[in-house]
């Protein structure tokens, strides 16, 4: 880089055009992909501030706590080396701004060590929801409406249309919880056979990936009647899909936070009987996967189906795949639940 000199017309040095010059350098020290992988994860962890009504910069240490809480309790958690990474990307925002480092806090550094105790012992592995599991749930979901029948209220039928179009879609599209979350009108689309979705869980354009949810032959279950009967009752045109309904059933412009998401999945799987403490929003991304292999999928398509490559990740799957091939082989009908 040329070095220049950044004079002003009395002799003084331009402050601004050293501040910039000096960025620059401290940039040109960073190794390329040190930089790339930290811009990743602060803006991951942006995300998630705005997605939660926290300031990311300068964050407190409890958004850092319930931050790195968030992203590794869950069934589609981060590793530790990602939240080691995600960490020091926090770290470095901080004191490139010269703010102080919360990641530094106490409460912080407990959870942090906490996190690193459970990471050696096995993680707890969720049930895959099957299209079985799946018509369990929305049965119970009718089944509540009709005994609160005429009773029901404005609010109670509003969460209804939005919980089950949710359902739904998760299933059927196999999405990841971060990119139902993300989900937004504009990102929806009309296809030959359904809806188009373009679902990102981050902001980075090259994690886009298109998923289709096509009519189901079973109206109940259908991801596109869902979807398109909850876009209407909330006369939601544009903006985050999922939101918020108040007690006399006006859907708010607040979207549900990703936290939120996971809490509606479980008291659904549990008002259908499904065990709580072994289901969450992975397992019906989970049980979409092992239903197509049911269904006579091979692994490249089902990895395709949930945007997913790599050998570490199929030998992950390879279990519960196996378990729903076996059952397709033996002539079996698929169950509501299968272990992970």
């Amino acid at each position: 880089m040329p070095r220049q000199l950044h004079l002003l017309a009395d002799g003084r040095r331009d402050q601004r055009a050293l501040e910039a010059s000096a960025t620059t350098l401290a940039a040109a020290g960073q190794p390329e992909n040190t930089r790339l992988a930290y811009g990743r994860s602060w803006r991951d962890f942006a995300e998630w501030c705005e997605l939660n009504g926290r300031k990311a910069l300068p964050a407190h240490p409890d958004s850092v706590r319930l931050y790195l809480a968030d992203r590794w309790d869950s069934s589609d958690g981060a590793s530790v080396s990602t939240l080691k990474q995600r960490r020091a990307a926090i770290r470095a925002k901080h004191r490139e701004h010269r703010f102080p480092d919360p990641t530094q806090d106490d409460a912080v550094r407990r959870l942090w060590l906490g996190i690193l105790t459970e990471d050696r012992r096995p993680r707890e592995r969720k049930l895959a929801i099957m299209e079985t599991g799946l018509r369990a749930i929305i049965d119970a979901m009718d089944r509540e409406l009709r005994v609160a029948g005429r009773f029901a209220s404005a609010h109670d039928r509003a969460v209804d249309a939005r919980d089950r179009a949710m359902i739904l879609v998760f299933f059927h599209g196999a999405l990841r919880r971060a990119e139902l979350a993300r989900l937004e009108a504009e990102q929806i689309a009309a296809a030959d056979r359904g809806l188009r979705l373009r679902v990102n869980a981050s902001d980075l354009p090259q994690r886009e990936r298109d998923v289709t949810l096509e009519y189901s032959a079973s109206p109940i279950l259908c991801p596109v009647i869902g979807l398109e009967g909850w876009l209407r009752l909330a006369a939601i045109e544009r903006g985050l899909v999922w939101r918020h309904v108040d007690e006399e059933g006006h859907i708010l412009p607040e979207a549900l936070s990703p936290r939120t998401i996971y809490a509606i999945v479980v008291r659904r799987c549990a008002a259908a009987g499904i065990d709580p403490e072994s289901c969450s929003p992975h397992s019906l991304r989970l049980g979409a996967l092992a239903h197509a292999a049911f269904r006579g999928e091979q692994d490249d398509a089902v990895l395709k189906r949930g945007g997913l490559h790599g050998g570490r990740t199929l030998a992950d799957l390879k279990p519960v795949l196996q378990r729903a091939r076996s059952l397709r082989k033996a002539g079996k009908r698929a169950p509501a639940t299968l272990p992970q």
